[in-house]
């Protein structure tokens, strides 16, 4: 027979569990206040929706649609808040304890007015424009919480400190959605253990604080999947997780905003926005549908393509295609535009392909139409250049893939790179940029009556000094 649990182990137990669902419960509710805070003031400071209580229009938006002289006002008085403000909470308000000092101190009880007085002063300067992580505040309060409910249900030191770590856990399990990356926080970063008793108390305090809104929200196992599926990356890497995509089937969709709650979105974001871009959002799209970020292909290189994909058979057909995903940019015209891959898609095309797999990087359906073109040129992700290397209006990039035109010199360019006459660089369009260096050297006839002496020449012209500034230049190094 076991033996009975002690009264006193009872109790101790009975007032853990009632410290962590309430650390759980405030730190939720902390969380919420503090997002409707930060909405608020960014609306009063840059003028957007202020007739709203609650508004659904993106902070982006709303900033890019303030005048200058604004946007400028508001960050000098960013600084001026937090010098200030800073000052004081340091000169009048008692000494400020970091949760990874207070998860190791014989007190780890936190002041309450000057923690709370940090985190207000936090949340007022990111609203203002300062870079700071807004997740910080309902850290500090989810762990002040916790350290005064510990105290006041008289726990011991050594499980006040863990009721610390888990109340800093759960605040950031509210503010972003996470519950399983908050519990993994709390055990990995700030207590370096996954101790059992360490464990319970903060998977419970990181459920516990989702829970509260998705109550209220519904459509909890959505929530669920994007946050696993987001703990799970930050925690093993993209790379692994990623191969965990390539066992769902062509169409399946990682839930975008579109289909969050409003509630959600209202009070933590958009968190499919361009600025707060964190996972992908994939869909399966017609490629006749697709618009090019480019104007010109390599026909050359599309037959290469075409012809490897016709040695393969069905089934590596499939999981060629749910494993290749196509970037795309989602415009303000609803339309997807093609940042990369775009002699894939014209190869699948041409093969009679009529879906691909599309991820959608970021959400740009709130930028006005005629800035639209200048966000991606920002960006990088359009090439605006004929086949003769001359830039182009925006107005002349073909509508579909099918209206991609060739540009011998860029089939050059990338036999180039294969053969080894430059390396693979992230630089983006690094392959146009070597095709019109090669565009300059060689005639476009000679490349098309005899590419394998083109090829020759392409090789010697690569690994000379005149080519030293192009991405992925790999010539002779210079003797000592």
């Amino acid at each position: 027979m076991l033996d009975p649990i002690p009264v006193q182990q009872k109790a101790l137990l009975a007032a853990l569990t009632v410290v962590i669902v309430l650390t759980g419960i405030g730190a939720r509710l902390g969380g919420m206040s503090l997002a409707m805070l930060l909405h608020f003031i960014q609306r009063i400071a840059f003028g957007y929706s202020v007739d709203a209580v609650i508004s659904q229009e993106s902070f982006l938006r709303g900033v890019s649609a303030s005048s200058p002289m604004r946007r400028v006002l508001m960050l000098a008085t960013c600084g001026l808040v937090a010098g200030v403000g800073g000052w004081a909470v340091y000169r009048f308000g008692r000494p400020l304890v970091s949760i990874k000092k207070a998860v190791r101190a014989d007190d780890p009880r936190m002041p309450v007015i000057a923690t709370a007085a940090h985190a207000l002063l936090q949340i007022i300067t990111v609203a203002l424009g300062s870079p700071l992580g807004r997740e910080v505040a309902p850290r500090e309060i989810g762990a002040t919480l916790a350290g005064w409910l510990s105290y006041r249900a008289g726990l011991p030191p050594e499980v006040s400190r863990i009721t610390v770590a888990c109340g800093a856990g759960a605040g950031l399990a509210a503010v972003y959605n996470v519950p399983l990356g908050g519990a993994l926080f709390f055990l990995e970063v700030l207590l370096g253990t996954f101790s059992l008793s360490a464990l319970i108390p903060a998977i419970t305090a990181s459920v516990i604080a989702p829970l509260v809104a998705w109550i209220g929200l519904g459509d909890r196992s959505r929530i669920w999947s994007r946050t696993l599926r987001s703990a799970l990356r930050s925690s093993f890497g993209r790379s692994w997780l990623d191969r965990l995509s390539d066992l769902r089937p062509i169409g399946t969709r990682v839930y975008p905003a579109e289909n969050f709650p409003s509630f959600a979105i209202r009070f933590f974001g958009d968190t499919d926005s361009m600025a707060n871009k964190r996972e992908p959002v994939l869909q399966t799209i017609s490629i006749m549908s697709l618009r090019p970020t480019q104007m010109t292909v390599g026909m050359r290189e599309v037959k290469e393509k075409r012809k490897r994909w016709r040695a393969h058979k069905s089934k590596k057909r499939a999981e060629l295609l749910g494993r290749r995903m196509i970037p795309v940019v989602l415009g303000p015209d609803k339309n997807h535009y093609v940042i990369d891959h775009h002699h894939m898609v014209r190869a699948l095309h041409e093969e009679g392909e009529e879906f691909v797999l599309v991820s959608v990087v970021a959400d740009l359906t709130m930028v006005h139409k005629n800035a639209f073109w200048v966000v991606l040129d920002n960006h990088r992700w359009v090439y605006p250049y004929d086949a003769k290397g001359e830039r182009r209006d925006y107005r002349d990039l073909p509508k579909t893939v099918a209206d991609l035109k060739d540009d011998p010199f860029r089939s050059l360019a990338g036999e180039l790179r294969r053969v080894g006459g430059f390396a693979k660089d992230t630089t983006p369009f690094s392959e146009f940029l070597w095709a019109d260096f090669l565009r300059r050297k060689l005639s476009r006839k000679g490349v098309e009556n005899n590419f394998s002496k083109a090829i020759e020449r392409a090789l010697a012209l690569g690994k000379s000094k005149d080519a030293v500034y192009l991405p992925g230049w790999c010539g002779p190094a210079e003797e000592d």
